[in-house]
């Protein structure tokens, strides 16, 4: 297994992992979101898709 979180951090999100206020931008999420919709449809084997 391998623990990999696709989003830019800044050393302030840094200060903020696992502690209170802990978040990232919204753009951000939106990224790992498309990133891992990506890897499983492309594991799937689909070559081709749709935003």
């Amino acid at each position: 297994m391998f623990r990999f979180l696709p989003i830019r951090l800044t050393p302030r999100d840094l200060e903020r992992i696992h502690g209170t206020n802990e978040r990232i931008a919204v753009r951000d999420y939106e990224r790992a979101i498309g990133f891992y919709r990506h890897l499983v449809l492309r594991a799937a084997g689909v070559r081709w898709m749709r935003d």
